[in-house]
């Protein structure tokens, strides 16, 4: 049972062998890491023997040792000179522990009817245990423990030996042991205690955690919320000023109509103008040629040249005034066809407006569906994030149940 203890203790002398040796050979990647690795494990191991030494230093009592060759009898004298000691251990010259003698045992041959003459004269090497449990002072605690309780049950009561070195320094007994187990126990449910007192302080930074986020994703939904109505409300705004544009260009469309009607008539009255004005020439030719005919008829013609006189006046008002209707028309059709133009650039940039003016209400419809993503995601996150509040709550309490019943149970 004590092979295990000898092959650690073997394995962490060879581990500090290759800490502190210095290299004969190139050694490879692989090589190297092995040793790392060993020495490291070494390290680990000499650590956790020396806590587990602390822990089983109390418990090591000290307790007559004799040598091979003392009788039975002289052990029995030393058991009555030292009434409280349970057990002496056998040992060579070099303090080697050889065996085990308990008390019981001897008191049981002594009460035999012919103990005294068989065995008092005899080497106590005849009645001691030849292969009692011998530990090594930096075994760990749960390892002895483990190892005293799966002896046997005729050895199973007996003290253990404690050596360093295979040199005798003291022994447990089954009281040690229990006083032992029961240390053990307290400080697993000490630790346990602290680990499950760390874990809820974790929770409790968890719930923190998870409350900040709850309100996060509140404020977050709140926000998104806000941002869908400003969107829906910049998206009608657009529609609205989408519509605008969209009779602005109707509208448009009929003033180039109604331009290019004004345009006709306007041609339409030149013809006219131009008409009237042929017309005048012509009344003003024959206006004069009746003057040539009344100058020609003399006294008799007279009354004749006043009229002709006066048609020639009328004739040439008539074409002024067919020359300023010229003017003017000119001057209309002038102006009507920088309306046509100013009409034709007017339309083409609300055309170009209304085209942006739908970019943009394409890009808040997509804004929208976005922003009701996000007020549906908000919404899951706080929900997710209640949930995981109240589980974390359901597990506190578990905790704190369980610790109240590691408390009871110490």
């Amino acid at each position: 049972m004590s092979t295990l203890l000898l092959e650690r203790e073997a394995e962490l002398q060879k581990a500090q062998k290759l800490k502190t040796a210095a290299p004969t050979a190139t050694i490879t990647t692989h090589e190297q890491s092995t040793m790392t690795n060993n020495i490291d494990h070494a390290e680990a191991i000499s650590e956790i023997a020396e806590i587990g030494y602390e822990i089983l230093k109390p418990f090591i009592r000290n307790v007559p040792i004799v040598g091979i060759g003392h009788t039975c009898e002289e052990v029995i004298e030393q058991f009555a000179e030292s009434p409280d000691n349970e057990c002496v251990v056998v040992c060579d010259e070099a303090g080697k522990p050889l065996g085990l003698v308990m008390k019981n045992r001897l008191t049981i041959i002594q009460t035999h009817r012919f103990g005294r003459e068989i065995y008092y004269g005899k080497s106590i090497a005849k009645l001691m245990d030849g292969q009692p449990l011998t530990v090594n002072q930096h075994i760990l605690p749960q390892q002895l423990l483990d190892l005293a309780l799966g002896r046997d049950d005729r050895t199973v009561y007996d003290c253990v030996i404690v050596a360093e070195d295979d040199r005798y320094i003291g022994i447990l007994t089954m009281s040690d042991l229990l006083k032992l187990s029961r240390l053990i126990q307290q400080k697993t449910v000490q630790s346990q205690v602290a680990t499950i007192r760390g874990a809820e302080n974790m929770i409790h930074e968890i719930d923190r955690s998870v409350v900040q986020v709850h309100e996060a994703s509140q404020l977050g939904e709140s926000m998104s919320q806000s941002m869908l109505d400003l969107t829906l409300k910049g998206k009608n705004e657009l529609d609205k000023v989408s519509a605008a544009f969209h009779n602005l260009s109707a509208r448009t469309n009929v003033q180039e109509i109604q331009i290019s009607e004004l345009q006709d008539r306007a041609g339409a009255v030149g013809k006219v103008s131009k008409l009237i004005r042929e017309l005048a020439n012509q009344c003003n030719l024959l206006a004069v040629n009746a003057t040539i005919e009344a100058a020609r008829a003399g006294e008799h013609g007279r009354g004749f040249a006043v009229v002709a006189d006066e048609v020639r006046k009328l004739a040439t008002q008539t074409k002024q005034s067919a020359d300023d209707i010229n003017l003017l028309i000119s001057a209309i059709l002038e102006a009507v066809k920088e309306t046509v133009h100013l009409v034709s650039e007017g339309k083409s940039e609300a055309d170009s407006s209304q085209s942006y003016v739908k970019e943009a209400a394409d890009v808040f419809q997509q804004l929208f569906h976005t922003a009701a993503g996000n007020s549906r995601s908000a919404g899951e996150i706080g929900k997710l994030a209640s949930d995981a509040y109240a589980q974390s709550q359901r597990v506190t309490e578990q905790m704190k149940q369980l610790m109240a019943d590691m408390q009871v149970s110490r």
